[in-house]
């Protein structure tokens, strides 16, 4: 597939192979022929059936705490895989409208009786362990930084990563410069971006 259309009419014809306009499907993750329409044609796409999943199980004779199973153990596994194989940023409204659509299947479209921050909690502080996905969406995109740390030379995509940024990688995590200012993948720069509003939300060090 001609990815950013960089691929000349001249040398499609000449291959003799199919080249689709409308993107490629690998692994169960759709491939657009724009990659910023990556979050458009997978997220989009998987909260809709989500919603659409449980609007169908609200008529379900399920208990409170099957109603919690549910989510966790067929609509997580879901997201975790796009969680897992795409890099790319996704905004706060989009946990914001799942977390909505799972307070609503919890208590069958009543009012909520425990706020949903609540429930996401563990046993042991009081919650009930729904998935809290922000958190699961930012420890899938943590595990490159290991790979990044150990310095795994027989990672394909390290050295990749290594030849398009003009700073070490391990460098970068713990320094304050502007990613702004520095030559990199974008990818690379998406998973930055994250660690350090990780770094913000749980008050780690700027610096190692």
């Amino acid at each position: 597939m001609d990815i950013g259309g960089n691929i000349s009419q001249t040398f499609k014809e000449r291959c003799g192979f199919k080249w689709p306009d409308e993107g490629i499907k690998y692994l169960g993750i759709q491939i657009p022929h724009s990659l910023s329409d990556l979050f458009k044609v997978n997220y989009e796409v998987i909260v809709a059936k989500i919603k659409k999943d449980l609007e169908r199980w609200t008529v379900l004779p399920l208990s409170f705490l099957g109603r919690i199973e549910s989510i966790r153990m067929n609509v997580l596994p879901r997201l975790l895989d796009l969680f897992q194989m795409l890099p790319i940023n996704i905004p706060n409204s989009t946990f914001d409208n799942l977390d909505k659509l799972f307070s609503k299947f919890i208590w069958q479209s009543k009012r909520p009786r425990i706020k949903f921050q609540t429930l996401k909690l563990s046993n042991l502080q009081g919650g009930l362990a729904v998935p809290n996905l922000k958190y699961y969406f930012w420890a899938a995109q943590m595990r490159p930084l290991t790979v990044w740390v150990r310095d795994l030379s027989k990672s394909q995509r390290l050295n990749i990563e290594k030849t398009m940024c003009e700073r070490s990688l391990e460098s970068l995590l713990f320094s304050n410069i502007s990613i702004k200012n520095v030559h990199m993948g974008e990818w690379t720069r998406v998973t930055l971006k994250i660690w350090r509003r990780i770094k913000q939300s749980f008050g780690l060090p700027k610096e190692i």
